[in-house]
This record gives structure tokens, C-alpha cells and sequence, in this order.
């Protein structure tokens, strides 16, 4: 048996078990245009081939294989943002490449991999890690060896975006949630990050196990974090069997064990066995035989942690957020809780009849256009465009449609038989009451009663979740395609939608104030729920923004491949599956691009309006026709710029806008 103490010869005798040929045999225009494909798609063909060496070790079970390839190769219909630019969902460059490569598997599992692990982590903190783990091979190898460069973090991270995008369709987290059924772990706590050290001991002793089963055998230690993303990743994966010891009261000693597969375990993951939590989680190569320690990956003081976060479909969102109430708050975890489904319909129909409350009693906020704005001063000698946004919030409520808001209703809480008149007597209940003093349903303050539940953190947690339950729902209401959406990945941290404005509001709302909305409220609620946990979401940040994507799904206003922006739904936004790709370039942003005072006045000066006139909206039967768009790349985003012409008094105007501007405007 070879002599292992570092993590370097490990590495070096995985190696030398998967001799891997990568890129040796191709020829040197395949590899160029290969490499410019991966790069327009956000990857790169050296760092995927430095991953390949370390994910390339691993063999993928055939059923998982199977599987993976049937579901990732299925054909999917582009949908058009604009002239050049398309939604474009399915295998891109990197996941065709690996499922063509049939003489060489290894670009194979490391995009299964590679997306399996990007679909529940962030892909910041596990890219880093990753680095970290192949830094720290790099640092055992003796002088005399010559490494490869290591990669760096954003890189890495392309990749793994690359995979995650491209394999969307693929349902790993209904995996991890079936692990967690079996481990009697409720859906909401299945998605939890791995620790950093298991990760990389991972990395080296599951192959090492999966290739000489009979020599090696793996125990993992955990605190409370990794536990069913790790029985997935060795189990239904690699195909190992594995051996699970769990308990959630160490001082009773009451062990549970689960077997995942038919053999002697490979893997024995161990949760919450260990009483000196200072240890840390830690991942020991050991001989079976004899249990001789051969190796043990432990925390390291220089290790970043992972994040994980966990996201549920828009189908049953609602009612996955009332489960964690209840679970965590109320009546403790599973189905045959006495009183639970009563509980739920009652919430369920008082998050509807709160949001459509709330909808009674919002008005479109007041806008002017900027004076400062080239397009609306002097940019036609003397006349500012109007865009329509000139209303002050006791002149235009906003509007929500009933017959959508019960179809929203229906879908956000997976409940076909709820019904339209009994969220109208709430919302008529609701009326004249404020939100600080609103009581828990008559039902749950029966059953907490009667059977000993608390009702102890309705006020400053359960309501808070109802209240931004209620404000997602009535930007549910205001999704165009409820269908296209029913299975978009939303957060499940609803606090995130916290942050927005007239979530503020509602924190202070008594009925003598009227609520107000952007134009871009219900674009924003989304923005929250999709990529509110990477980046911060307000109006200024996503200002001229009209299309964000994430976990390859895209959110965008409606006046994305719309002519005329008088024949849409003021306010409505889409979220589809699909990543924004022009000439096989893909963003996750699509911007309206700026207008220097210069641009604009040089647009005004060849289409002249001679002295003051009245202003000019866009939609007001102006007959505005569109000329082509001009587009650029900034980064991870595309500018837009849309030229419209029209006809006023007479003369031909020409001016330059955006989808964003489009959507004010509607």
C-alpha cells in the first residue's frame, strides 16, 4: 500500500489511477474555436480542463449518467428579448463538449459534478473553496515538481456557472429533498452547504474509495450542515454505499442508523456524534480491517466556509413558507401534526386576503422625469419628453386584475380549490384594521390552545413572513405566462423581500395613508427572491435594468419584443427559463444604455421641432415606429439602445430609449 501524507500524494496516486488525455489529441482549430465558445459562454477552456483533473477522477454511477444525459440533452425553444438577443435554455458549449467527449469521461463527471454542487452552494464561496483545495495540493508537492498555475476564483466560478446554467432542467434538489425524507429531515433544513473541509477531503478520498473498494473506507464527522447533499453526491452520484449515523440529542444517546445501498458502506457520515463541537467537521481515510488511520482532512484556520441557499419552485411557495411557520414555530415537524391542515388553509387564505387589501389600497407613485435628464430638457429646442409618469398617487390606483390574482393565489400555494369570494370577505375584513395589531386566524389561536402550541413569535416573525408572503403574491399577480413561471427557483429566505419599498411601507401602514408603487414594484419583488442573496436589489441598483438572471432562469419587463409599448400590460413582468445570448455570447443583464447630452441632441438636431411645444409621450398616437436597436457589452451585461421615431406637428422626431424607459411609459 502506497505510503499517503499529504494531500499531494493523493492527489499524484489519483493520477496515476485515471491517466487523463484531455485536450492532447484535438486539432488546433477544434480547440480554438472550442476555447472562444466557452469563453462567449462565460467559461474557459484551460480552467475547465484544470477541474477535469481533479472531478475527472470520479466514475458517475449509470443511473445517474443515464438519466442526467436524457434529461440535459432535451431540446429547448428560444424565446426573443430583442433584435439579436434570445433566451436560450439547454446544453451549451460546456455540457455538449462533455457529452460528446465519449473517449474521455472525465469532462463528463466533472459536469455533472460541477453542477450538482453550483446547484445548492453559492458559487462564490464554493469556487473559492475549490481554489483553496487545489492551492493546498500545490503546496505539498515537493520543489522538484513542476504544478500547473491554479486557477483563479472568478474563473473557476464561470465555470461552475457554465454547468449550473446550462443543466438547469436537471432536479437535484428534489434529490436532496427525497435524501432528506428518508433521514426524516423536513424539506426546508435538506439544503445545507458542505463544510469546506469535507468538501475537500471529498474531493480526494471519494475516488480514492470508489476505485479500491476493498481497501478504503471514508468516515465523515458533521455538526448540523451537509448532511443530504453528501449522501446524493456519494451515493446516487458515485454510486457508493453508504452508512448513515444520526442523532439530534446526543445525551440520549439515541442513534438512528440509514443504509444507502446493498453493500458494506463505503462512506460513513456520522451527524452530530461528536460532543466537542470545537473539533469541526472533519472527512478520515481509514483501511476496513484494521481502522488505521491513513488520513483526515480537518478544518484549517485560513478556510473559507460555503454558503448554501436553498430555493423552492414559484409552484407551492406559499405553502412551503407556512410549513417552516408551523414546523419551526407552531407544531413542530411532520404531517400527521394535529390541527396542521386547517392551520394551513386558514393562513393560506389570509395571505390572499391581505394581498388583496393591499392591492385595494396602492396607488402609482409619483414620478417626474428628471430635469436633468438630456432626453426631457432642450433636447427638442425647448420641448421635454413626457413619458406618462407625471400622475401623483390619489390621481391612478394601480390595478390587479381579480381573475389573475386568484390564478396567482391557486399557484403560489399549489391549491386548486381555493376560492375568489372567500379572499374578497377577507380583504373586506381586513378593511380600516392596521397590520401591527392584526390577530393569528381564529383556527390557530383554537388548536394552539387546545393542544399546547405556541403562539409566542406571531408578532415579530410570523406576521413579517404573511405581510412579504402577501406582497409576492400580488407580484405573482402581475407575472405574465403564470405557467412559464410555476417552476422559476425562488429563495426561500422571504426576508429578503424586506428590503423592498413598499415592504417598508407596509412595516408602518395604517389606512389613512396611501401605499405607493414604482413602475418596477413587482420586478423588484422577484429580483429579491432570485438574486437578492448575491447582490443587493433596490431601485438604484437595478436602475435602467430591465432583465436579471440567475440559476438559469431570467426575470424581464414586458416590453422586451414588444413593437408598441401601448399594447402591454402596465407593470407585468415575465420570468422565464433561459439565459440572454446573442451570437452564442451569454449575460446575466440586459441595461438600457445611457444618453450623453450630446447623443441626444445630436438625435434632435437632424429631426428639428421649431420652438416650444407641448410635451411629447410616447404614447399618446404619436404612430412612433421602431428602427433597429443598437446593442453593446458591458461586462456581464447588455446595453440596449432602441430608436423610435414619430411624428409630431408635422415634423419627425427620432429619439433613442430603452426597454426600462419603454415600461415607465406604458
Amino acid at each position: 500500500m502506497p505510503s499517503i501524507n499529504t494531500q499531494f500524494s493523493l492527489g499524484l496516486e489519483l493520477t496515476r489511477l485515471i491517466p487523463l488525455n484531455l485536450a492532447a489529441s484535438k486539432a488546433a482549430e477544434y480547440i480554438m474555436s472550442l476555447a472562444r465558445d466557452l469563453h462567449s459562454s462565460g467559461s474557459d477552456i484551460v480552467i475547465e480542463e484544470d477541474l477535469a483533473l481533479i472531478f475527472g477522477r470520479f466514475q458517475i454511477a449509470p443511473e445517474l449518467a443515464s438519466s442526467f444525459k436524457t434529461i440535459v440533452v432535451r431540446t429547448n425553444s428560444s424565446f426573443s428579448l430583442t433584435e439579436g438577443i434570445s433566451l436560450i435554455s439547454g446544453a451549451g458549449p460546456t455540457v455538449s463538449r462533455a457529452l460528446l467527449t465519449h473517449d474521455n469521461p472525465a469532462y463528463f463527471a466533472t459536469v455533472v459534478q460541477c453542477s450538482f454542487l453550483a446547484s445548492i452552494h453559492d458559487k462564490s464561496s464554493l469556487s473559492t473553496s475549490i481554489v483553496y483545495s487545489m492551492e493546498k495540493e500545490r503546496e505539498d508537492a515537493p520543489s522538484q515538481h513542476i504544478s500547473r498555475a491554479v486557477p483563479n476564483q472568478q474563473g473557476v466560478s464561470g465555470v461552475l456557472r457554465a454547468c449550473e446554467e446550462q443543466t438547469a432542467d436537471f432536479p437535484w434538489v428534489s434529490l436532496v429533498e427525497a435524501v432528506a425524507r428518508q433521514l426524516d429531515v423536513p424539506d426546508f433544513n435538506a439544503v445545507t452547504a458542505i463544510p469546506s473541509a469535507v468538501l475537500r477531503g471529498a474531493l480526494y478520498l471519494f475516488p480514492m474509495v470508489q476505485r479500491v473498494k476493498d481497501e478504503y473506507e471514508a468516515v465523515i464527522h458533521l455538526q448540523s450542515h451537509g448532511l443530504c447533499p453528501l449522501v446524493v453526491w456519494a451515493h446516487r452520484i458515485l454510486g457508493l454505499d453508504v452508512l448513515v449515523r444520526q442523532t439530534r440529542d446526543v445525551h440520549r444517546g439515541n442513534i438512528v442508523e440509514t443504509m444507502f445501498g446493498r453493500g458494506a458502506p463505503n462512506i460513513i457520515i456520522e451527524e452530530n456524534l461528536v460532543k466537542d463541537v470545537t473539533i469541526g467537521p472533519t472527512m478520515t481515510l481509514l483501511v476496513p480491517a484494521t481502522k488505521e488511520t491513513l488520513f483526515t482532512f480537518a478544518p484549517d484556520p485560513d478556510e473559507a466556509s460555503i454558503d448554501a441557499y436553498s430555493k423552492a419552485p414559484v409552484r407551492g411557495y406559499g405553502r412551503r413558507q407556512l410549513e417552516v411557520l408551523w414546523s419551526r414555530y407552531v407544531g413542530g415537524f411532520g404531517d400527521l401534526v394535529v390541527g396542521k391542515e386547517a392551520v394551513m388553509k386558514e393562513l393560506q387564505l389570509m395571505v390572499a386576503g391581505l394581498g388583496l387589501h393591499i392591492a385595494n389600497s396602492l396607488y402609482k407613485a409619483a414620478e417626474k422625469p428628471k430635469m436633468d435628464d438630456p432626453r426631457t430638457e432642450n433636447a427638442f429646442h425647448g420641448s421635454p419628453i413626457d413619458i406618462d409618469r407625471s400622475l401623483s398617487p390619489s390621481e391612478e390606483q394601480c390595478f390587479t386584475d381579480p381573475q389573475r390574482f386568484l390564478e396567482a393565489t391557486r399557484l403560489l400555494f399549489d391549491e386548486k380549490g381555493i376560492k375568489g369570494d372567500e379572499i374578497q370577505k377577507l380583504a373586506a375584513m381586513y378593511t380600516g384594521s392596521s397590520l401591527h395589531y392584526l390577530r393569528p386566524p381564529l383556527v390557530l389561536q383554537t388548536v394552539s390552545e387546545k393542544y399546547g402550541y405556541s403562539l409566542a413569535s406571531w408578532n415579530h416573525i410570523m406576521l413579517r413572513t404573511i405581510r412579504n408572503l402577501a406582497l409576492v403574491l400580488l407580484a405573482l399577480s402581475h407575472v405574465t405566462d403564470l405557467d412559464a413561471a410555476a417552476s422559476a427557483p425562488l429563495n426561500d429566505d422571504i426576508d429578503l423581500v424586506d428590503t423592498h419599498s413598499i415592504s417598508s411601507q407596509l412595516r408602518f401602514w395604517d389606512e389613512g395613508k396611501a401605499l405607493t408603487a414604482p413602475d418596477t414594484a413587482w420586478f423588484e419583488v422577484f429580483a429579491c427572491l432570485m438574486i437578492g442573496h448575491i447582490t443587493e436589489v433596490s431601485d438604484e441598483q437595478l436602475e435602467r435594468t430591465s432583465l436579471v438572471s440567475d440559476r438559469g432562469w431570467s426575470l424581464f419587463i414586458n416590453t422586451h419584443g414588444i413593437a408598441d409599448s401601448s399594447f402591454i400590460d402596465p407593470g407585468y413582468v415575465y420570468i422565464k427559463f433561459g439565459v440572454p445570448c446573442r451570437n452564442g455570447v451569454y449575460k446575466h443583464r440586459i441595461m438600457d444604455a445611457p444618453i450623453s447630452p450630446f447623443s441626444a441632441q445630436k438625435e434632435a438636431t437632424s429631426s428639428p421641432v421649431t420652438g416650444p411645444g407641448n410635451s411629447i409621450s410616447l404614447s399618446a398616437g404619436n404612430n412612433p415606429t421602431f428602427g433597429s436597436s443598437y446593442l453593446g457589452e458591458r461586462g456581464d451585461t447588455f446595453i440596449v439602445s432602441i430608436r423610435i421615431a414619430m411624428q409630431v406637428n408635422d415634423h419627425s422626431i427620432v429619439r433613442r430609449t430603452g426597454y426600462r424607459e419603454l415600461f415607465a411609459g406604458a
